[in-house]
């Protein structure tokens, strides 16, 4: 394999292999409830893409489209970087770390108090686990607020 092959391989997709976060916009996910209050994105093993229940449950809504547009969960990885705001519930994933997606991947704030957190975070996947072939990404507006 010469140079040129060797980094066009590099950059190769698996055969097959695609993903989406729900289109290139920002997306805002907001939750109001009394008592403590979630919201956030989960990347799921069924590929579908879920703002986060506000009572804290595994799903919320489901989004369209899926994040797994072909291939199989052990072809992609979510990283997240946190850009600003309050931080995401412990039980988030660690920001600034490539996770393969083939168990669960949640991102999240967790208001327990009365009063609303908010943040901005970007998650990039990308079909290797260095972030080298990046196949998308996308900001999110989260807040999540208790009445009572």
């Amino acid at each position: 394999m010469n140079m040129i092959q060797y980094v066009a391989a590099l950059g190769a997709r698996p055969p097959g292999a695609d993903a989406s976060l729900n289109g290139t916009h920002a997306t805002f996910h907001a939750r109001v409830k009394a008592g403590a209050c979630c919201a956030g994105v989960r990347l799921e093993t069924d590929g579908v893409e879920y703002a986060q229940a506000a009572d804290c449950a595994a799903q919320g809504d489901a989004l369209a489209p899926h994040w797994r547009l072909r291939g199989a969960n052990s072809d992609f990885w979510v990283r997240l970087t946190f850009n600003s705001g309050d931080a995401l519930d412990a039980a988030s994933d660690s920001a600034g770390v490539w996770h393969v997606l083939t168990s669960s991947r949640f991102f999240f704030l967790n208001e327990a108090s009365v009063g609303t957190k908010t943040c901005n975070i970007t998650l990039e996947i990308a079909l290797d686990s260095g972030g080298v072939s990046i196949t998308a990404n996308k900001d999110y507006d989260i807040s999540a607020q208790r009445v009572i």
